[in-house]
């Protein structure tokens, strides 16, 4: 018969003991009194002492194991960095090939473009994770076909650059905002760009990016014109912007000769609302001229501009709401 060394069974089997000897003494007529005790304390400490053992025998194997991970992982990094100062040199060496064949055929190596994409050399992001001796994140193939996507988007994109740029305005940050185009009447190539600068005016170009004059009236930040308004007994381009400022409609006209702008509004006319954008509308069938100021409650308001003793003056002639922010808006004439 096999017992284990654990408590509960030394228990056990004491237990067994006991009523065989009992067992026996009855048979043999003889009185015995048994003494159903526990394991003694010699026994339990024998138990406890290997259980103890036991347990800190399978925490050293524990230990043993974690050490060896630790040593498995050390000896991955080290792996790592070898590969990696490997193919740095490896990376360098052909580099300096590629520039000696460069000097050879009598060009830069900058310019070779087949010694260039001969060199292939470790990004920083390689080096840093070497250093740091952390293993790279793995993408999985959905990352591997998102980026795959956006690449292929990107590609399909044109790209467009600007010919020319207009000089900056005084006035820092994201000031430059707004523009219209002013398109000469007998040559195009004496046109202008009126831009506005939201925290201090307005701003005119020529066609080079030149800047030509600054009015520094007030917080322009929309900007907006049309033709064909009689003002003085000729027909002259109104320009009007939206002055959050003074929140008043700022109106000039375009001196075709001098290529400037004229400030001829007939007063400070201010707004029911808090003005932000704006954009101008001419009808078709009458000939009047409209402005329309919009705010970021979503009130749009409508104004007739007309003459006024050579200068030019404007009416309310309608107010709505859209529900919403209004800044920008253009008119279909």
């Amino acid at each position: 018969m096999l017992f284990l060394t654990n408590q509960r069974t030394a228990h056990r089997a004491s237990l067994w003991l006991s009523v065989v000897a009992l067992m026996l003494a009855l048979i043999a007529g003889i009185t015995y009194t048994p003494t159903l005790t526990n394991v003694s304390a010699s026994e339990k400490n024998k138990s406890s002492d290997k259980s103890g053992k036991e347990k800190s025998k399978k925490s050293k194997d524990k230990d043993d194991d974690d050490d060896d991970d630790d040593d498995d992982d050390d000896d991955d990094d080290k792996q790592d960095d070898k590969k990696l100062i490997e193919q740095q040199a490896k990376a360098e060496k052909e580099r300096k090939k590629a520039e000696e064949k460069a000097r050879k055929d009598g060009s830069k190596t900058t310019d070779n473009t087949e010694a260039v994409k001969a060199v292939k050399t470790p990004k920083p992001e390689t080096a840093k994770v070497a250093e740091s001796k952390e293993k790279p994140v793995k993408k999985g193939k959905n990352d591997e076909a998102k980026t795959n996507t956006v690449q292929s988007f990107s590609d399909d994109l044109e790209k467009v650059f600007a010919t020319v740029e207009t000089e900056p305005v005084p006035n820092g940050g994201d000031a430059a905002d707004d523009p219209a185009i002013w398109v000469h009447p007998t040559d195009s190539a004496l046109s202008l760009i009126i831009g506005t600068d939201k925290t201090g005016g307005l701003a005119v170009y020529d066609l080079n990016g030149k800047q030509l004059q600054y009015l520094a009236d007030g917080e322009m930040d929309n900007v907006d014109l049309r033709g064909g308004f009689k003002l003085g007994g000729q027909e002259v381009t109104l320009v009007t912007a939206s002055n959050r400022r003074t929140n008043s409609i700022a109106i000039y006209k375009i001196d075709a000769t001098a290529r400037k702008l004229e400030n001829v509004a007939a007063r400070v006319i201010t707004h029911g609302m808090a003005v932000y954008g704006m954009c101008m509308y001419r009808s078709a069938k009458t000939g009047k001229v409209y402005y329309y100021g919009n705010s970021k409650t979503g009130v749009v308001e409508q104004y007739e501009l007309f003459e006024a003793n050579g200068k030019v003056d404007a009416k309310k002639v309608r107010t709505f709401k859209v529900g919403s922010v209004v800044e920008g808006c253009v008119a279909d004439d």
